[in-house]
C-alpha cells in the first residue's frame, strides 16, 4: 500500500510506474464502450438536392389532374401521420408511468429513450489517459462578478494510436493560444497542434494533431483557462455567509461529483481515468486554502497573492479532488494511528464543530481496524460550508459538509441533528475506502460506492452509540426508502446503464444508496458476518488505488467463502438482485392436510393496475419460523429459486399456530400470507405480542400496510394488524407505524373521513403520550429518547389536545422573552410547527424574525421548515414569494421552503401553483442544479393523490418538454400519484367506515 510519502517521488518515476500495464486494460474497456466522438461533434446538416420543376425530365411531367390527385393523397397522408403522432405521444406519456416500459428498464436504464437529446454516448474515447496534473487556480472575489483563472499541465500516456487528444471542459473559456503539447521524452520532436474544438454538447475539448501519437508515448498538455464563480453549487463555485457584524463574507469551494470537475479545469473527468495531482491555490493573506493533501510550500506570487502548493495526491479520480479558499478557522485532534483530523468552519461557529471532530477521529480509527487497512493520508479534514447541493461530499482527505448537517450546539441542536452528524460522518469516512481507495470503473456501478458507504456507516454508528441497533436503523431508514421507490415500474436496477451527466445524476437515489445497503445486509446474513467482513477486506486490498466492477466484489466474496468451507456462488445469487428492477413479494400459504408450505414469488408493484410483464425470478433466501418451533436467531434458509416451491417440514408447520417469513427482515422482499395465517398472527399480537421478535412485529406492520396499498391484501386486515399498538413498547414497530400514519395524514387530509382518522390515531397514541410525557429522564436509551420525540410530534400533528396546547404555551413563552429560548432542543421542530399552525400571523412573523437573526444553521433549518405549517393562504403565498426575493433565503434553501409548504395540506395547492408559474425563476435561484431539481420534484408531489393532481402533474410535465436530469423523478411522481389515486378510490370509504366502528368502541 502506497503511503503519502511515496506519492512525493520524482515526477518521471511516477509517470513510468503509472503507465505500466495500463494500455491493455484501457484498450479492452474502450472496445466495450466504442468511440463517441465522431457522432458527437459532427454537426453538419444533411444536404438535400432540390431540382427546379422547369428542369425536370419529360418523363416525370404529369397532367394537372394527376397533380391535384397527388396533392390530395399527400395531404391525407400528412393528416394521418400527425394524428398517429399525437396518439402515440399521449400513449407514450401514459405508458411511461403505468409500467409498460418495464422491459426496457430491466435491460438497463429505460428512460434513456424519453430524452433523445440526452441519449448520446458522452464517454471519452480512452486513446489518451492522464498520469499527472499540475494545476494552479486563483479565485477572484467581486460582489457582482466573481471569477477564477488557472493553468494546468497534464502529463498523459497514449494507449492507442490517435491524432486527437479528447478531454473534458464545461463552462470554461480556454485560451486557445496558450495550448501547448510537448513530449516528455525530449529525444523526439514535439507533436504539432493543427486545431482545437470545444464541443458544448459533449463537453469535450478536442486537441487535433498533425500526426498520430504512438502507443506508450507520454506528452505534456498545457493550457490556460478562466471561468465565472457562480452560486450554482457545482464545479468551483461561490458561496457566502453573513458574519456576526452583518458583513457578507465570500468563499470559493467545490462539488465535483459526479461530472463537474470539468467545470473547474480541463481534465479527463471519468472515474477510471485516475491520476495524481499537484494543486496550487492563490489567495489573499487574510484567507486560507484547503485541498486533499497537506501544504508543501507557501510562497509569494508575482501578483502579490500567497500561493499554497500542496503535496502530490495519491492516484485518484477527478471527482474526488477538492479545494476551498475561505476565511475559516479549525479545531483538530489526532487519531491513535497518528492521522491529523481537522474540522474547519466560519470563526463564530468553530465551537459547534467539537462533536463532529470527536466522531470523525473515533470513526477513522474504528474503520482502520474494521477494514484492516490504514488510512493512507497524513490528514483528514472536514469543512462546513454554507451551501452544498448534497449533505456532504467524500473528497479524499477533504470532506465538505453543508454546515447545517455538521454543526452541533448543546441545548440548540436536537437528538435528530446529533444522530445525523454521526450518520453523515460515518458515511463519508466509509467512502475513504469504498469509493476513494477502490473506485468503480464507471457510474453504472455507483452502488459499490453508495450502497457500501450506507451499510458500513451503520456499523460505524454502532461504535459511537453501542446501545443502538444496526438492524433497526437499516430497516427504519434504508429498507423503507428502497422498498417504496423500488415498487414503481419507473424504478431502475442497481446496475443502471448510464452514458451522460443527466442520467448519471438521476441514479444518486434511494436505489443506489438504500437498496444497495439492503442487499449488502442480505449478503452478510447468508454468508455469515465473518466471511462477509473477510471478503470485504480481500476486495479492498486486492483493488487498492484501482477501479473495479461488481464482478470483482462477487469474486472476492466467493473466494473468501470457499476458503471458509462454504461453496456458495455469490455471483449466481446476487446478479439478479443487481440487474433486475424491483423486488419480489413472497406469498406463503399452508396446506393444513399435508402441513406443507407453498411459497410463490412475483414482482411487487405499488400500482395494482400497472401491467406486470416481469418474468423475473430472484434467488430468495427465505427464512421461516413458526409458533410451535420458534427460532429468531438461526432460522433455516430455504432458497426460493423458482416461481413456486413446496416446503415439506411437518415439524415446523402444524395444523394450528402461525408462521412468519423473512426473519428480522434479513432479505430484501415483502411477505404475504394466506387469510388464516394473517388471522392467527393478529390473534397473537393482541394476546401476547412479545412472543414475536420486535423486528418481525415491525416488518408485519410495514408489509401489511404496503401490501394493502398495492392491492395484495385487503385494507381491513392491515388495520387489524396495528390494533395492538397501544401496548407496544419497542422502538421499531412504533416508528414504522408512525411513518405510515404520517403518510396517511398527507394522502387523506382532504378525505371526508379524515376527522375519524385523527380521532383513531389520537386514541391509539393516548397511552404512549401519557407514558412518555414531555420530561426527559436521566439514563434513558437513545431509542427511548428518539421514540418520545416521535410520539409527541405525531400526537401534535394529529391534533391531540394536550400536545397542541403545551406546544403553543411554550412557544408563546419564547415570544415573551425572545433572547431566551427554553424550548427543549429535541422538541423545537414540532413545537414551532404546531404553534404556527394553530395560532396566527404573529407567531409566523416572530419565527421569520428569529430565522433572520439566528446564526445557528440547525436552528435556521428548523424555523425554515416550521414556517411552512401556517394555515393562512396569504401567509403561505408570502413565504413562497420570499423564497425567491429575500436575501435571507439562499438558493440552496428555496427547495426547502417549497417542500415545507407542500407538506402542509393547506399549502399543497399554493406550492404547486407557485412552482408551475415560476419554474424558471425557482431554478435560476438555485443555479439550475439538477440534484436540487430532483429533491424539489419529490417534495412538491409527495402527497399527490387525486385525479386532479394527476391531471395537473401530467399537463405540467408535458409543457416542460425536455426534462433533462429530472426526467426519472417526474415519471416516478406521475406513477406514484396514479397509484395513490387508485388506492384512495378503492379504500377511502372503507377506511372511514372502519375508523368510525373502531372509534365507537373506545
Amino acid at each position: 500500500m502506497s503511503s503519502p510519502e511515496q506519492a512525493g517521488v520524482e515526477e518521471t518515476e511516477m509517470l513510468e510506474t503509472s503507465a505500466n500495464g495500463m494500455a491493455a486494460d484501457v484498450e479492452q474497456d474502450k472496445q466495450t464502450r466504442g468511440r463517441a466522438r465522431s457522432s458527437s461533434y459532427d454537426h453538419h446538416p444533411r444536404r438535400v438536392s432540390i431540382m427546379h420543376p422547369h428542369h425536370q425530365p419529360k418523363q416525370l411531367q404529369v397532367s394537372w389532374m394527376q397533380a391535384i390527385l397527388a396533392i390530395i393523397i399527400l395531404l391525407l397522408v400528412v393528416i394521418v401521420v400527425v394524428l398517429l403522432g399525437v396518439l402515440l405521444s399521449g400513449h407514450h406519456l401514459q405508458n411511461s408511468a403505468s409500467g409498460t416500459n418495464e422491459g426496457d428498464l430491466e435491460e438497463g436504464f429505460g428512460h434513456e429513450a424519453h430524452a433523445a437529446p440526452d441519449a448520446i454516448n458522452l464517454r471519452l474515447p480512452g486513446d489518451v489517459q492522464p498520469l499527472h496534473y499540475d494545476l494552479i487556480l486563483q479565485p477572484n472575489f467581486e460582489q457582482e462578478n466573481s471569477w477564477f483563472e488557472g493553468n494546468v499541465t497534464i502529463t498523459t500516456v497514449t494507449i492507442s494510436s490517435t491524432s486527437e487528444i479528447v478531454l473534458h471542459a464545461n463552462d470554461l473559456i480556454v485560451d486557445e493560444a496558450s495550448i501547448q503539447l510537448s513530449n516528455v521524452n525530449k529525444s523526439f520532436a514535439d507533436p504539432v497542434i493543427v486545431g482545437t474544438e470545444n464541443n458544448t454538447r459533449t463537453e469535450f475539448l478536442i486537441v487535433k494533431l498533425k500526426n498520430n501519437l504512438s502507443p506508450g508515448q507520454q506528452t505534456r498538455l498545457s493550457l490556460r483557462f478562466h471561468g465565472k464563480l457562480k452560486e450554482n453549487l457545482k464545479g468551483f463555485y461561490l458561496s457566502k455567509y453573513t458574519d456576526e457584524k452583518g458583513s457578507t463574507r465570500y468563499l470559493a469551494t467545490t462539488q465535483f461529483q459526479p461530472t463537474d470537475a470539468r467545470r473547474a479545469f480541463p481534465c479527463f473527468d471519468e472515474p477510471n481515468m485516475k491520476a495524481t495531482f499537484t494543486i496550487s491555490l492563490l489567495r489573499r493573506a487574510d484567507m486560507i486554502s484547503l485541498s486533499n493533501t497537506e501544504v508543501a510550500e507557501t510562497s509569494m506570487s508575482e501578483n502579490g497573492l500567497l500561493k499554497d502548493r500542496y503535496e502530490p495526491t495519491l492516484k485518484m479520480s477527478t471527482y474526488l479532488l477538492a479545494f476551498i479558499v475561505c476565511d475559516f478557522t479549525s479545531k483538530e485532534a489526532v487519531t491513535e494511528s497518528g492521522v491529523q483530523v481537522r474540522v474547519w468552519s466560519r470563526k463564530e461557529a468553530i465551537e459547534h464543530t467539537s462533536y463532529a471532530l470527536q466522531v470523525a477521529a473515533k470513526t477513522l480509527t474504528f474503520f482502520e481496524d474494521y477494514f484492516q487497512l490504514k488510512f493512507p493520508l497524513k490528514k483528514m479534514e472536514i469543512a462546513a460550508v454554507p451551501d452544498l447541493a448534497f449533505s456532504a461530499m467524500e473528497n479524499w482527505g477533504l470532506i465538505i459538509f453543508r454546515e447545517s448537517k455538521l454543526l452541533f450546539e448543546n441545548n440548540v441542536s436536537s437528538l435528530a441533528n446529533q444522530e445525523y452528524i454521526v450518520l453523515a460522518v460515518c458515511h463519508e469516512l466509509a467512502h475513504q475506502w469504498f469509493g476513494n481507495l477502490v473506485t468503480p470503473a464507471w457510474w453504472d456501478d455507483l452502488w459499490l460506492n453508495e450502497g457500501f458507504a450506507s451499510f458500513v456507516a451503520q456499523i460505524g454508528i454502532q461504535n459511537i452509540e453501542p446501545s443502538s441497533s444496526v438492524d433497526e436503523r437499516l430497516i427504519a431508514r434504508d429498507f423503507h426508502r428502497a422498498l417504496v421507490t423500488d415498487a414503481l415500474t419507473t424504478s431502475h436496477p442497481i446496475f443502471a446503464t448510464v452514458s451522460n451527466p443527466a442520467q448519471i445524476g438521476e441514479i444518486f437515489d434511494e436505489i443506489s444508496y438504500s437498496k444497495g445497503a439492503a442487499i449488502i445486509r442480505m449478503m452478510s446474513y447468508f454468508l455469515g458476518e465473518d466471511v462477509f467482513r473477510d471478503g470485504l477486506k480481500k476486495y479492498l486490498k486486492e483493488n487498492a488505488y484501482a477501479n473495479t466492477k461488481t464482478s470483482d466484489l462477487w469474486n472476492a466474496l466467493s473466494t473468501t467463502a470457499a476458503e471458509a468451507g462454504n461453496s456458495v456462488n455469490v455471483t449466481k445469487i446476487m446478479e439478479p438482485w443487481v440487474h433486475i428492477i424491483g423486488y419480489p413479494v413472497v406469498t406463503l400459504s399452508h396446506n393444513k392436510t399435508s402441513h406443507a408450505l407453498k411459497a410463490t414469488q412475483e414482482r411487487f408493484l405499488l400500482d395494482e393496475n400497472a401491467k406486470n410483464t416481469s418474468m423475473s425470478i430472484w434467488p430468495v433466501p427465505l427464512t421461516i419460523t413458526s409458533q410451535k418451533n420458534l427460532d429468531w436467531e438461526n432460522p433455516t434458509v430455504y432458497w426460493l429459486n423458482e416461481k413456486e416451491m413446496i416446503i415439506e417440514n411437518t415439524s415446523i408447520f402444524t395444523q394450528e399456530g402461525w408462521f412468519i417469513g423473512n426473519i428480522k427482515r434479513a432479505g430484501y422482499y415483502r411477505v404475504n400470507y394466506d387469510e388464516d395465517n394473517w388471522a392467527a398472527i393478529i390473534r397473537q399480537l393482541n394476546s401476547d405480542f412479545q412472543l414475536i421478535h420486535p423486528i418481525c412485529r415491525a416488518t408485519l406492520i410495514d408489509d401489511a400496510f404496503w401490501l394493502a396499498r398495492a392491492g395484495y391484501l385487503d385494507q381491513v386486515t392491515a388495520l387489524q394488524v396495528s390494533q395492538y399498538l397501544p401496548t407496544e413498547n419497542a422502538y421499531l414497530p412504533l416508528q414504522l407505524m408512525l411513518n405510515i400514519w404520517e403518510e396517511w395524514g398527507g394522502l387523506l387530509a382532504w378525505s371526508s373521513g379524515f376527522g375519524e382518522i385523527q380521532h383513531y390515531v389520537v386514541n391509539i397514541l393516548q397511552a404512549k403520550y401519557k407514558e412518555f410525557g414531555w420530561d426527559e429522564q436521566d439514563g434513558e436509551t437513545m431509542s427511548r429518547r428518539r421514540l418520545r420525540v416521535e410520539v409527541l410530534r405525531v400526537a401534535c400533528l394529529f391534533g391531540q389536545g394536550d400536545c397542541s396546547y403545551s406546544a403553543q404555551l411554550i412557544y408563546n413563552a419564547w415570544m415573551r422573552t425572545p433572547q431566551v429560548n427554553r424550548i427543549p432542543a429535541n422538541y423545537r421542530s414540532f413545537v414551532y410547527c404546531t404553534a404556527i399552525r394553530e395560532r396566527g400571523v404573529l407567531e409566523w412573523d416572530f419565527a421569520w424574525q428569529q430565522f433572520k437573526e439566528s446564526r445557528v444553521a440547525t436552528e435556521r433549518s428548523k424555523l425554515l421548515q416550521a414556517m411552512g405549517c401556517s394555515r393562512e393562504p396569504w401567509v403561505l403565498n408570502r413565504y413562497l414569494n420570499r423564497a425567491l426575493t429575500s436575501d435571507s433565503i439562499s438558493g440552496a434553501n428555496v427547495e426547502s421552503v417549497i417542500s415545507a409548504v407542500s407538506k402542509n395540506p393547506k399549502g399543497r395547492f399554493y406550492a404547486w401553483k407557485f412552482v408551475t408559474e415560476n419554474w424558471n425563476a425557482v431554478r435560476n435561484k438555485y443555479g439550475e442544479n439538477e440534484f436540487i431539481d430532483r429533491r424539489l420534484i419529490k417534495g412538491i408531489t409527495r402527497h399527490f393523490s387525486t385525479a386532479w393532481d394527476l391531471k395537473q402533474l401530467e399537463a405540467f410535465v408535458k409543457s416542460l418538454g425536455k426534462l433533462g436530469g429530472g426526467d426519472l423523478k417526474w415519471r416516478q411522481a406521475i406513477e406514484k400519484t396514479r397509484a395513490n389515486a387508485r388506492w384512495l378510490e378503492k379504500n377511502e370509504a372503507l377506511i372511514e367506515d372502519w375508523m368510525i366502528a373502531a372509534n365507537s368502541k373506545v
